[in-house]
């Protein structure tokens, strides 16, 4: 009789757990459907509208040529000359930003993404670059402002220097296997700006952009500070020095 009852309620225990088990990997896969879809819907975002938008601190770069020995298909030196690029840095500077962000703009069924508008504010401080003795081609120098997406941009952004507001331009084949498209403002086309590059300068830039997700900035100054302002819940933060 006992044997018989603790048969039974082995058997009970191996049904349940069946039951469980059956109930558990339901579960699963209805939540890895659900993450499936709702990444493919973010991807259609990205690939149609926005993507998360990254942005790089504004930077200097001044070419020049260096003479070196090259070779040819069939191995033989010759002489040619090679352009480098030397990268300046600011000082420092201060960021601030403030976003708008909402789950209403892109939703599908029960899916929806969050997105943002952000106001970027950056002050800082380009001091006179210290750089290697190299044959600079100052006249071909550019202040650079690398960004991932550039469909976020509501326009372009803008840099005042010298009381003076100048617009990043940018072209087809800057976007380059780096995931970046840099804008710049060329000394070519804005010879003013020569004498301020050389000796130094302070600048206040102004971004304004959408984004998905999650932002980005990268910075390229000596000293960085950053604050942010908005309504976006649940807010997380992560970055190294």
């Amino acid at each position: 009789m006992r044997s018989n009852f603790l048969t039974l309620k082995i058997i009970a225990i191996i049904i349940l757990m069946a039951i469980f088990w059956v109930g558990l990997n339901f579960v699963s896969v209805l939540v890895s459907e659900r993450q499936s879809y709702q990444q493919n819907f973010l991807k259609d975002i990205a690939q149609n509208h926005i993507r998360p938008q990254s942005i790089v601190s504004p930077y200097i770069r001044v070419p020049y040529q260096q003479n070196k020995i090259c070779q040819n298909e069939k191995k033989e030196p010759y002489n040619c000359v090679e352009t480098h690029w030397t990268l300046i840095g600011a000082d420092q500077t201060h960021w601030t930003s403030q976003f708008d962000v909402s789950d209403d703009k892109y939703k599908r069924a029960i899916y929806r993404a969050i997105s943002y508008q952000a106001e970027l504010t950056a002050q800082g401080i380009f001091q006179k670059p210290l750089v290697e003795k190299h044959p600079y081609q100052w006249d071909q120098a550019e202040i650079v402002l690398p960004v991932s997406d550039p469909r976020g941009l509501n326009q372009n952004p803008t840099i005042n220097i010298s009381n003076q507001n100048y617009q990043f331009e940018i072209a087809p084949q800057d976007t380059t296997n780096s995931g970046l498209n840099f804008m710049r403002i060329r000394v070519q086309q804005r010879p003013e700006l020569l004498n301020a590059i050389q000796n130094g300068f302070q600048f206040k830039l102004q971004v304004n952009t959408a984004g998905l997700n999650k932002f980005t900035l990268i910075p390229t100054s000596s000293l960085i500070t950053y604050s942010a302002k908005g309504n976006w819940a649940d807010a997380k933060y992560d970055g190294q020095s």
